[in-house]
Parts: structure tokens; sequence; C-alpha cells
């Protein structure tokens, strides 16, 4: 099934929605906090301080103000299938959800590990569901959006064995688990192409195929490492098909955070890891 609906994510855009209107205190790489999207948001449904989502957002980011606790926390994207699912055990704190109620029982674990952040997300994710869902409705052009990724397999070949899922909240992030990525909806509304949104899926599978070698040759990359592994990678393989231009234009979205895409400004790990795939191993 391709079908639109199918490949968007409702639960993980509701999750990702309550995270965009929560500020980093200081610059977290997994924040999602995004201005744009949350004028987007105030244009259909009012300011986010007239509802619980106000000082939900305000305590988030107390609680969540470095990588690790703002990643923990974002597991509950990947907790449940569906919004259905997730109001089925509604009165539960996450606590206290059976296993069978999830679809993936591993993560409770892991959001359990910030129990209190994860808790008021949970709440708050669930108070702000009804608003969420008066947001106007995702259309996508699908098969204008199959056919560029299509194309961009060249430069990031892990991309053709995954599933490119649309969670309009995430914008200019994204996100990959197992063989599934996460990339923002291209609407002009959000002010977001179908070019940055390739680029972006491009840049998660190559992240995919950095931490898939690592795996393999028994090394540890962080966050990081790993990140700007498939940075630098993503760009020599862009040049190589003379798509230099494209790829900058998408990191400059970074701004000044924005990572060197020379291989010399990698560590020893992630430098190895880049040596083996541009060559092939």
């Amino acid at each position: 099934m391709n079908t639109e609906t199918s490949r968007l994510r409702p639960w993980a855009d509701l999750v990702f929605h309550v995270l965009a209107h929560v500020p980093a205190r200081r610059p977290v790489p997994a924040s999602v906090h995004d201005p744009v999207y949350t004028a987007f948001v105030r244009d259909h449904l009012g300011p986010a301080t007239d509802r619980h989502l106000g000082d939900d957002a305000s305590a988030l980011s107390a609680l969540v103000s470095t990588h690790d606790a703002l990643v923990a926390v974002q597991w509950l994207a990947w907790l449940f299938p569906s919004v259905e699912a997730a109001f089925g055990v509604a009165e539960l704190e996450i606590a206290q959800l059976p296993a069978e109620s999830t679809a993936e029982p591993k993560l409770i674990p892991r959001l359990l590990k910030h129990r209190q952040a994860a808790e008021l997300l949970w709440a708050s994710v669930l108070l702000e569901a009804e608003w969420h869902a008066r947001l106007p409705e995702v259309h996508l052009s699908l098969p204008e959006l199959d056919q560029a990724l299509s194309s961009a397999a060249a430069v990031a070949p892990r991309l053709a064995d995954c599933t490119v899922a649309f969670v309009r909240a995430l914008r200019l992030h994204g996100r990959v688990r197992s063989h599934e990525i996460w990339v923002g909806a291209p609407l002009p509304a959000l002010r977001l192409g179908i070019e940055h949104v390739v680029w972006q899926a491009c840049h998660e599978a190559t992240v995919l195929e950095v931490n898939e070698a690592a795996a393999r040759t028994g090394i540890e990359l962080g966050h990081g490492p790993s990140e700007h592994a498939a940075v630098v990678l993503l760009a020599e393989r862009a040049k190589r098909h003379r798509q230099a231009a494209q790829h900058a234009s998408w990191l400059a979205h970074f701004g000044a955070n924005a990572p060197p895409t020379d291989r010399s400004a990698l560590d020893s790990a992630a430098l190895l890891m880049v040596v083996q795939l541009a060559e092939g191993r």
C-alpha cells in the first residue's frame, strides 16, 4: 500500500508537534523546536499559552535540557502505532502500560530513564490531541516525491531499502529507525520544499548506513560522530554526482552550526567509516 495516508505518521506527528513547542535552553542536537512550525500552529489554533501546551512546553524545556534526556523522551513517538492505540491506554502512566498495548514494549524502559519528563510529555500529548486534530490535513504529491527520492538513491544507496514517511511537525528535521525514515512534509505553509525533504531523507539514510557499518566493525559511534560522518560521506557522493550545490543548500539549514564537510574534521572512528563506505567496503 502506497497511499498518501499510509505514508503519514499521525501519532509521531502529535508527539513532535508538542516537542516543536519546547524551546531548548541551550543548543541540543535532538531539539526540534521550530518557530516556523509553532507560528503555523498559532495561526490555526491560537497561542499555545491559551492551552495546557504553553505551561507544559515551558516545564519540559527545564526537564529535557540535555541531548540524552531529549532523545529518551522522543521514543514516545515510536511507542504506539496510532493515536487510537495510545488513547486506548490514556488513563495509565507510561510505567503502568501493559507490554501488549504498545508497538515496542522495549521502549518503555528507555522512556523511564527520564521518567518525570516522559510522563509529562505523555500527558501533554494526550491533552493536545484534540487541538492537533484541528490542524489542516496534510496533502502530498506522492508521485513527485517518490520520483525525487528514487533519483536521490545514487547519493544515498540505503534510501532504496527504506520507507520514507512524513511527519509534518519535524519540518526541517528527520529521524531514522530500522528501515523507516521520517521527514517533514513539504508544504508551502511551512516554507518547506521537496528538495529539502529529499536531502534530509538522504542524510537519514546515510546515518543509517554509517551506523550499520560501525556495528559490523564493532565500533561504537556517538550521535555527533555518526551524524558528522554522514554529512561528509553524503557531501562527497553529492560532489561525485554533480549535486554539490544541492547538498550545500540543504546543509545551510544548520546555519552557523553546519558541520564541515572535509574529512580532516572527523574523529578517527568516523573517518574510518567514511573511508570504508566511500571505497565500497
